[in-house]
């Protein structure tokens, strides 16, 4: 290739560079125009909140494995034996929008068992704590929206166990 179609080539690349960074920074400007919300006004618009809940579910399982779905999303589940009792797992993540929210749990016999014997296998309670309120001595208070009914459980047992509910 001669000196010339070098040149021409080279000169012909950084043109379209030189006009591509342009055009981006163009774009770039305008965006930032546009998006007029800068830190210290959302700083400001946290504080205007009058509210910060802390959305949580609190759980207890005794003989019985289980699953919970919040918004159709995997919240929580335990498929090994065991019990738990009073398990507080937070669940803002799964809350996507202001609203009535859906939640479904299932239960299942521990492995090697064919039904659900325990007299009170699952209890669910699902709310909040609020962390524009101050936490005193026993803490932030605790704001229940969702208390799932007691599961009832036939001297045969249950082959499984499956609720949904909503929650706002």
């Amino acid at each position: 290739m001669n000196k010339n179609a070098k040149k021409i080539i080279l000169t012909t690349w950084l043109l379209s560079t030189s006009v591509t960074l342009t055009f981006c920074q163009n774009i770039t400007k305008q965006s930032m125009k546009a998006n007029t919300l800068q830190p210290k006004d959302l700083d400001s618009l946290i504080v205007s909140y009058t509210t910060m809940p802390a959305y949580y579910v609190d759980y207890s399982n005794s003989g019985c494995m289980f699953e919970i779905r919040i918004n159709d999303g995997y919240t929580e589940k335990l498929f090994d034996p065991g019990n738990s009792g009073g398990t507080l797992m937070p669940i803002n993540t799964e809350i996507l929008k202001s609203g009535k929210q859906t939640f479904w749990v299932r239960l299942y016999p521990n492995p090697g068992e064919e039904v659900i014997t325990a007299k009170i296998p699952f209890t669910l309670e699902i709310g909040y704590k609020d962390f524009k309120v101050e936490s005193g001595t026993e803490g932030r208070p605790w704001h229940s929206v969702y208390k799932m009914p007691p599961v009832v459980v036939p001297d045969s047992g249950l082959p499984y166990y499956e609720f949904s509910g909503e929650f706002e």
